[in-house]
């Protein structure tokens, strides 16, 4: 129903020269674009810069990436940024690594997600968590970042939202914790932040009802003011010593600490802190100072955060 479609060449077609939806999916509601158009590649770079210049987007959200050319994004991206002065945010839904080259900022991660869901889920170990990290981060150069996320617009549409998916809401909160613990850029999917259980349409208007569902927006604003306010959580480096059952880790940058604890069981669990890590800490979820011990036992699902100053 796009005016565009008048212009049959700037789409795919089948032998019998009708437009077609893209190959090996169902999305019937999409006519694929035909990128050995150059027209059409030069349309799609002008609306693009449209809304930054004219607008004034702040950037965009490109959903399925990974089905469109390398060589269009390393085309479009660079055309997009020259049509303005203000700083912009190019996401790519996709995950080939080859997105920043082409001129992303940003990514999805998908394998932290499925780590995340195997250790609530299968009982993998929480080991597993710092080597997904490893493996993903190992393709992202300096300067760009992975987006994490407990849900987004597909999972909590078509799978389930992360009250159901992680076993319930201290669940969700633990899962969540976890993938800011790890870094990258976490993502908040409208309708967590009140621990909804239902899925969420986007095919059809689904408006949050603030005065349902689990309060817990608090909890998210706390965890992510952490996060703002200590730059060991957005790029510091990683110490994790974690066991099969909680993720134990000390994120540092300069003279800035953050130690995370997670429980991702159902199940109080006892685990021995690290005599470095032992004395007092500030609680950066909004509770009083703690000092920890050489043991301390979580309860299911628990969540600590901790902060400190040290002299380097």
């Amino acid at each position: 129903d796009n005016p565009w479609i008048t212009n049959t060449d700037w789409y795919t077609q089948n032998g019998q020269g009708q437009i077609i939806h893209p190959a090996g999916t169902n999305w019937t509601d999409v006519a694929d674009l035909n990128y050995d158009s150059q027209a059409m590649r030069a349309a799609m770079i002008s609306e693009m810069q449209y809304w930054v210049a004219d607008v004034g987007i702040d950037g965009y959200r490109v959903d399925a990436a990974d089905f469109v050319p390398f060589d269009f994004w390393q085309q479009a991206i660079p055309a997009v940024r020259a049509s303005t002065t203000n700083p912009l945010l190019m996401l790519a839904e996709g995950a080939r690594t080859d997105h920043y080259a082409a001129g992303f900022d940003m990514t999805y991660g998908w394998d932290l997600y499925s780590t995340v869901q195997s250790v609530f889920n299968s009982s993998a170990s929480a080991t597993q968590l710092a080597q997904t990290r490893a493996s993903e981060f190992a393709s992202v150069p300096p300067g760009k970042s992975i987006l994490q996320f407990t849900t987004n617009h597909d999972e909590s549409a078509f799978d389930e939202t992360p009250v159901e998916l992680f076993g319930g809401l201290e669940a969700s909160l633990a899962a969540y914790a976890v993938t800011v613990a790890y870094g990258g850029s976490p993502l908040v999917y409208g309708s967590q932040e009140i621990g909804v259980t239902d899925n969420i349409p986007f095919f059809t208007k689904d408006p949050i009802n603030w005065n349902t569902g689990q309060a817990t927006e608090d909890w998210y604003a706390a965890l992510l003011g952490a996060r703002a306010e200590h730059p060991a959580l957005r790029q510091g480096g990683l110490n994790d010593q974690s066991t099969n059952d909680v993720a134990m880790l000390l994120r540092q940058h300069g003279s800035d600490q953050v130690l995370m604890l997670v429980n991702t069981r159902d199940s109080a669990k006892q685990v021995s802190i690290p005599a470095g890590w032992q004395g007092a800490w500030d609680d950066l979820m909004g509770g009083s100072s703690q000092t920890l011990g050489s043991i301390r036992t979580l309860q299911p699902y628990e969540v600590i955060v901790l902060g400190n100053t040290i002299v380097v």
